[in-house]
């Protein structure tokens, strides 16, 4: 095998910022803040509170 058939490793941008994990954050941050308008939170723990209830026979 020479030296010619070998494998090049993948080029990366040469300023070290990966986009991808700054994009996610981003997304999952905006999610975030759409839920807690929505009152999405309160929601959560009520249905958490009725399915406690239900699995111990209370509810």
């Amino acid at each position: 095998m020479s030296s010619s058939d070998s494998i090049q490793p993948s080029q990366r941008p040469t300023n070290g910022l990966r986009k991808a994990p700054l994009l996610a954050g981003l997304v999952f941050l905006l999610l975030l803040l759409a839920g807690i308008a929505l009152d999405e939170p309160s929601r959560v723990l009520e249905q958490a509170r009725a399915i406690c209830l239900s699995c111990i026979g209370i509810g």
